[in-house]
Order: structure tokens, then C-alpha cells, then sequence
């Protein structure tokens, strides 16, 4: 059975990546979008991860793992490879998802501009760097819209910096501020998604204010290069990761990432346990351990309900791992328990295809607003606000990465959307949302984006 998961894991790795690839440069979809974040993420965390740890083998969890589990993980991860695509093209719900989601904005005009970029930058850096004495709940809080809205001031900043690049006071604003904004979200973090979200941030600003006009072919040098720098910076990230290294100063930290920035520390990524923490958890959840349905959905909901008030509110499924894990060594270590092991912890079969809805639609609501509001720079900000997150959603935990990846984007929202409040010339971006959905009902979105693209 293990063969029989190495060839499926390897057939599913080729078909995403390839997919991802091959839609972008066919111009079906862009490059990067909450899609193909996620569908990188899926492909590195779950079937990248199986591969090497078949290949290589896997720590000892202290259980025997079956045959049947094997099955389940492969088969699990096929279903809902599958129905994730086809509810991403799922047009009427993903049409009226979508315009739940507000696109009010203030002009474009430097004063807008000016006041929405300097709250969301004093905002973020103040959660960075814990200024103020917020009780705990509301500081937690605070640290998760903070990202988003460092992240979102980025792209926002290279919006400003591509359209007046050729006024010097661009470069001598926006290119320190990008930088002071990504070394702040060094500060403070165990794991890698904050850092994570603000490179892509960059890439994700340079891609829809200027990348994308020009053909696949290319852009292509650009991507790669990116792509190698973003292993490197990650993989220092990853080298100095400790929750010792919590605590150290941000000079520290940032002398500690460019030491340990080195091919052999980026190679470490892709050696991951998402598929050994996957396995063990369906193991577990479907021998001597009671499933707990909709537990992510759950904990999403009850999140903003401090533990004071209810102590026993649901807690993530990495902790309920590390609790039950039989091995005492392993206890220790920060489980990802990946999308087949949330599965299987809450029930099964249909969890699978529970979770593969739930994402299709969510994700490809936001794209599709995000594609009728190309022309507005503060909304494919907010889209850009916690991208680290999406990738992460393949290894889990998905209950706490839902909810960093919901505040990381509605902090910035409501920001722009007060701000719009204030502004009466927004008409023309509501005319052309209006036209762009009534085109995407007759035709499809693929077609509108090629047409684009072209």
C-alpha cells in the first residue's frame, strides 16, 4: 500500500504544481490567487510530505500504522483534490458568496491614500511591538489584524510606488517603509507564516500592479528568481525557529535569519511530518479515539470567546495531537496534523468532502471579487493580507490558520470600507464589478481572465 501511495501522492503532486502552472500560462487563471496558494500548499504539505517520508521513513509515533490508513490518506486527499476544483467553478453560489464580501473604498487621491496607509502602518507596527497594555484576549487579537494590516500596507505601498515611480519622493517613502514593515514581522513569531505572508505580499503587489501586464513567458526569469529568494529568506527563518527565539530583540533576530540564510537550510523546508502527524491522526480517530465532528468549525466560531470566561472552549487540533501521542519525546514538538488529519479527527469520508466545499467556495468567492476589483488597489491589499496563511491550510492546524486568515484580512476591510464611507467617487469601480459579473454569468471567469491576460 505504500507503493501503491508513493505513485498516487507523486501523479497528485505533478497534476497541482502542473495544474497551478499550466492555467496561468494557458491565461485560464492568474498566478497567484487563494487557488493556487492553496493547491502549493496542498501539494507541499500533504503529497510532497508523503513522498519523501515513504522514501526516507517515518519517525516512530508510537502506533502501528494499517493499511487501510494509508488507503485513506490517499484516496482522502484525491476526493478532495477533486471536489475542491469543481466547486471552485461552482458559479451561482461562489457569485452570491461573493458579493457578501464589501468592496467600499475611498478615492485614490494622495489624501486617502495618505490617511488609510498611515492608521493601517501605526496599527500594525503597534501590534508588532506591543505598545500599548492590552488585556490578553485583545492583544491576541490584535496581533493577528496587526499582520494583516502590515501586510496590507505593503501592497498597498507598491501600488504607490508603481504609480509614481517616477517621483523621487516614492523612493525615498515606500521602499524603507516595505522594508521596516517586513522586519517587523519578525518580530515576536514562533512560526513562519507572518514572514511568510509579507514576502508574498511583495510578490503579490508586483504581480497585479505590474507583473501581470506582461506575457508569462516573460515574467518568468522574475518568478524563478523570486521563488529562490523566498526559499533562502524562509529557510533562515525556519533555522533560528524556537520559543526561546520568541523572546530575543528584533536586531537579533534579523542578524540570527542573515547567518542562517544558507541552499542547505532551504533544502530543510521540504522535509516536513504533515504526512506522518496525518496518518497517525487517522490511525488514532478511527481505531481507539472518538472523532469530533466540525471541531475546526467549531473552534472558528468560538474564537473570540476568552478561555477565562470558558475554559474548556475548543482548543486546536496540534494540542489535542501532542496530548495523545504516546511517544514522550513527541510531545514536544509542534504537530501539523494536514488537511487528511482534520478530516479523519472529525469524522471521515464526509469531512473530507465537508472541508473541500467549505474551501472551494470561500476561496474562489474572495478571488472572484478580487477579479472584479483589479482596478481598486485597496481591495487586492486586503486580498494580499495573510497569503502566508492560505499555503499553510495543507499542513493545519485549520481551525487557527482559518482564523489568522479571516482577521489578517478584516482588519484591513473595515479600515477601507470606513474610510469609504467618506468618499463619494467609488461609483465607477461599482459599474465595473456590476459589467464584470454580468459577463462572468454568461461566459465564465476563465474566459474574462484570458481576456485580460492577452
Amino acid at each position: 500500500m505504500q507503493t501503491a501511495l508513493l505513485f498516487t501522492s507523486t501523479i497528485l503532486l505533478i497534476v497541482l504544481i502542473g495544474g497551478v502552472v499550466l492555467d496561468y500560462y494557458r491565461g485560464r487563471y492568474p498566478l497567484l490567487s487563494n487557488r493556487s496558494l492553496f493547491l502549493i500548499g496542498v501539494a507541499f504539505f500533504q503529497c510532497l510530505s508523503a513522498i519523501l517520508t515513504i522514501s526516507m521513513g517515518m519517525r516512530r509515533l508510537g502506533v502501528q500504522i494499517s493499511e487501510a490508513t494509508y488507503f485513506r490518506f490517499g484516496a482522502g486527499l484525491v476526493l478532495f483534490t477533486i471536489v475542491f476544483l469543481l466547486v471552485y467553478r461552482w458559479k451561482r453560489p461562489v457569485s452570491w458568496l461573493a458579493r457578501c464580501i464589501p468592496t467600499r473604498a475611498p478615492s485614490t487621491t494622495v489624501l486617502p491614500i495618505v490617511i488609510v496607509l498611515g492608521v493601517a502602518i501605526v496599527l500594525g507596527l503597534e501590534s508588532r511591538f506591543s505598545i500599548l497594555p492590552l488585556p490578553g484576549p485583545l492583544r491576541s487579537l490584535a496581533l493577528q489584524v496587526g499582520r494583516g494590516l502590515c501586510c496590507f500596507s505593503i501592497v498597498l505601498l507598491l501600488w504607490v510606488w508603481n504609480e509614481h515611480r517616477l517621483h523621487v519622493l516614492s523612493w525615498l517613502i515606500c521602499p524603507p517603509l516595505i522594508l521596516v514593515l517586513l522586519l517587523s514581522l519578525l518580530q515576536g513569531e514562533f512560526g513562519r507564516r507572518a514572514v511568510l505572508s509579507g514576502v508574498l505580499a511583495v510578490a503579490w503587489g508586483m504581480y497585479y500592479f505590474r507583473w501581470q501586464f506582461k506575457t508569462a513567458v516573460m515574467n518568468t526569469p522574475r518568478y524563478a528568481v523570486y521563488a529562490i529568494l523566498l526559499l533562502l529568506f524562509i529557510g533562515g527563518v525556519t533555522a533560528i525557529r524556537s520559543r526561546e527565539a520568541e523572546t530575543y530583540s528584533l536586531s537579533y533576530r534579523v542578524r540570527a535569519v542573515a547567518d542562517a540564510i544558507s541552499v542547505e537550510q532551504a533544502k530543510e523546508l521540504f522535509f516536513t511530518d504533515t504526512f506522518s502527524c496525518s496518518v497517525y491522526a487517522i490511525e488514532r480517530y478511527t481505531t481507539d479515539l472518538a472523532p469530533q465532528p466540525f471541531h475546526s468549525t467549531w473552534y472558528m466560531l468560538t474564537y473570540l470567546v476568552p478561555r477565562e470566561i470558558w475554559p474548556d472552549k475548543p482548543v486546536p487540533l496540534s494540542e489535542i495531537l501532542a496530548k495523545v501521542v504516546t511517544v514522550a519525546e513527541m510531545k514536544r514538538y509542534n504537530w501539523g496534523p494536514g488537511l487528511m488529519g482534520h478530516a479523519w479527527h472529525e469524522g471521515g469520508w464526509l469531512m473530507v468532502v465537508y472541508l473541500a466545499v467549505g474551501f472551494g467556495l470561500v476561496f474562489a468567492a474572495v478571488d472572484h471579487r478580487l477579479w472584479q476589483q483589479t482596478g481598486n488597489p485597496y481591495f487586492v491589499s486586503i486580498a494580499g493580507a495573510a497569503l502566508g496563511q492560505v499555503i499553510a491550510m495543507g499542513r493545519g492546524d485549520i481551525g487557527f490558520f482559518m482564523v489568522n486568515w479571516i482577521y489578517g484580512m478584516a482588519g484591513p476591510m473595515l479600515l477601507v470600507y470606513v474610510a469609504g464611507l467618506f468618499s463619494s467617487d467609488r461609483a465607477d469601480l461599482a459599474a465595473d464589478a456590476q459589467a464584470w459579473e454580468e459577463q462572468w454569468e454568461e461566459e465564465g471567469w476563465e474566459e474574462d481572465w484570458a481576456a485580460q491576460a492577452a
